[in-house]
């Protein structure tokens, strides 16, 4: 008898470790955490003792408490008996960690592996039940590109199939035609409060119809958009004919029948589309949900805000909810697609969601969620439980939350490198909203894309007569473009008027096609007066016109700069006065730090129409870091 041990087959164990270690990867978290809770429950994990009496199902339900059993403070033993299966995950962790481990800090590295774990069960679940979610067939699917959700505007084979269909063609060959004809006839209208919207409708429902059949399927969310806004406005002239109103008017009879005729044509040709026909009976089983359109529109909103979705994607919504806010049968498939749009972005950005949020549409998507939370409460609570309870769980994380709030935190310091106090940030913010209102404001960069591009200042005028702002003339803004101060308030309503132009023609006329966003933060504000500035200038031996060809500041802006013979400074924007610091610094020993040279606590004369600043000053850079004094 041979006693010499036999050999071991290494190879082979370790192809059988391997093969152990992938069996235990591929286990689903439920099951790792039912493991888990199950052997600490066999050893009798109880607050200060790591191995006791091992618990029973039924004397461990009588130390959990408060989750979703009827009719008892405690959970089923049956529960407990579904947990340790991996059959089911508890509704809560902390009353079974409290049970487990105390509240006092017993065994933390068991207790946190156990949180962990059920974590990432709770995840697991969660992205099963998102994937399994179709998409709301009444609404715009969307597809993750780069850093942003859009609207996937693929075209389906059907539909496809449908544009190269000889009658469809006819059909669309005909709706040019009357489109055409209606957008003629509507021009005249852009003054009307009531009927303002018919015109860019019909040029932009034209623009899609005046496309080669093939290219059809993939402007179908857009055209379905816009037929029902001008299904609306047809809906809004029987009414009014029925029903007259002092304040408003029906159509004339040329534009009604042209309009009529676009209608009755035109909805017929896009139910050709399959998808198009799809997406109009689903809105229309859901016409009973007017009181989910405030929250869509806001979460839409947010996402845009926080660069989840595109301005594109955005402003077809928005029109969308143009349409649904004016009621009747088609403003009412407006706002079930706006709902369904909206409900279909939030169970896409829920789905890519992850604890460490580490791409950057994984965090917008994040900051989405949370700063729309009470809209995405409204928005889960019309889903199924499963599904609404994920949903909700998102915004309710406390991993969440704490990236969420290190995130906003961040962003608010973005454009600088200073520190400064929350008091202090608050106190300046609200110093900011006082002087913002009391002082010169500007719009270089408008002004700037308003030359570059040819835009007439009455095309502004009559924007804001459309979006009923009536007290923005020509001649304003044709002050504006020259440089004439205006009010904060008048500059918000000049880039919403702006605004309006790009969002009613970017789609039908080229040369507004590629117009740059004008936000509020452009609105340049002269607040700050430079006390001794005479002075400052003596001691560095310059004169006013020296100061200007050193400094990059106009000779004009110097001399308003300077104090008057009544001792009164003129205001100068932020870029100025940091133009005019930087250059006074190495020549003025003692020159105070620009928070104090250029001054703002005291008002002084709060608004000069004229005054004599370039292009050039009012886009002179501000300085990083900004003071802190100077936070808005």
């Amino acid at each position: 008898m041979s006693l010499t041990a036999p050999k071991r087959n290494w190879h082979a164990s370790g192809r059988n470790i391997a093969k152990r270690g992938a069996r235990e990867r591929n286990v689903s978290a439920l099951l790792r955490f039912a493991s888990l809770l199950d052997r600490h429950l066999s050893n009798g994990s109880r607050p200060g003792k790591t191995s006791a009496e091992p618990w029973t199902n039924v004397d461990f339900a009588k130390n959990v408490t408060g989750t979703h059993d009827k009719g008892s403070d405690f959970v089923s033993d049956r529960s407990v008996a579904n947990w340790r299966k991996g059959q089911a995950l508890p509704s809560a962790i902390e009353p079974i960690l409290n049970a487990l481990f105390g509240t006092k800090g017993f065994n933390p590295s068991e207790r946190e592996e156990l949180r962990q774990s059920y974590l990432d069960a709770k995840r697991e679940r969660a992205n099963k039940i998102l994937a399994q979610t179709e998409p709301d067939p009444a609404g715009a699917t969307w597809v993750a590109r780069d850093d942003q959700f859009i609207i996937d505007r693929s075209a389906q084979s059907s539909d496809v199939q449908a544009a190269a269909d000889p009658l469809i063609q006819q059909q669309q060959m005909m709706l040019r035609i009357f489109t055409a004809d209606l957008v003629e006839e509507t021009r005249r209208l852009g003054n009307s409060p009531t009927w303002s919207r018919l015109h860019p409708a019909a040029y932009a429902f034209l623009a899609i119809v005046n496309e080669n059949p093939q290219q059809v399927p993939q402007h179908l969310g857009s055209a379905y958009g816009w037929m029902l806004r001008l299904g609306r406005c047809l809906e809004t002239h029987k009414e009014l004919e029925t029903t007259p109103d002092f304040t408003h008017s029906p159509l004339d009879p040329v534009i009604s029948a042209s309009l009529r005729d676009v209608v009755r044509i035109g909805a017929p040709w896009l139910r050709n589309f399959p998808t198009a026909a799809k997406w109009d009976d689903e809105a229309g089983k859901m016409l009973g949900r007017p009181d989910m359109y405030k929250p869509a529109l806001n979460f839409t909103r947010i996402a845009r805000a926080k660069l989840a979705i595109s301005e594109d994607d955005a402003r077809e919504i928005d029109h969308l909810a143009e349409t649904a806010a004016s009621g009747g049968v088609l403003g009412g498939k407006s706002n079930a697609r706006t709902v369904a749009t909206a409900n279909n972005l939030l169970i896409a950005g829920a789905a890519v969601v992850e604890p460490q949020a580490a791409s950057t549409l994984a965090k917008r998507a994040l900051e989405t969620l949370v700063a729309a939370e009470k809209d995405v409460a409204a928005l889960a609570a019309d889903q199924p439980a499963e599904l609404r309870d994920v949903l909700l769980s998102v915004i309710e994380s406390e991993t969440t939350q704490n990236i969420i709030k290190i995130n906003d935190y961040q962003s608010t310091k973005i454009d600088y490198t200073d520190e400064i106090s929350e008091n202090n940030f608050y106190i300046n913010t609200f110093h900011w909203n006082i002087l913002k209102s009391n002082t010169n404001c500007f719009l270089p960069n408008l002004v700037n894309i308003l030359d570059r591009e040819d835009i007439r200042s009455h095309y502004i005028s009559e924007s804001a007569i459309r979006a009923g702002i009536k007290k923005i003339s020509t001649r304003m803004i044709d002050g504006v473009r020259n440089f004439t101060a205006i009010s904060y308030s008048k500059a918000q309503e000049i880039i919403f008027a702006y605004m309006k132009i790009r969002e009613e023609y970017a789609m039908i006329r080229e040369e507004f096609s590629s117009l740059p966003i004008i936000y509020e933060r452009d609105i340049v504000i002269a607040p700050f007066m430079l006390v001794n500035l005479s002075k400052y200038l003596e001691v560095a031996n310059m004169t006013p016109a020296i100061l200007a060809a050193s400094s990059g500041v106009s000779r004009g802006a110097i001399s308003h700069a300077l104090e008057n013979t009544k001792g009164v400074c003129g205001r100068v924007s932020g870029g100025i006065a940091h133009a005019i610091h930087n250059t006074l610094l190495p020549l003025c020993p003692g020159l105070p730090a620009l928070a104090v040279f250029a001054d703002t606590s005291p008002f002084g004369i709060k608004h000069v129409p004229g005054t004599p600043f370039t292009l050039n000053d009012l886009l002179l850079p501000l300085p990083r870091p900004l003071p802190a004094e100077w936070r808005r």
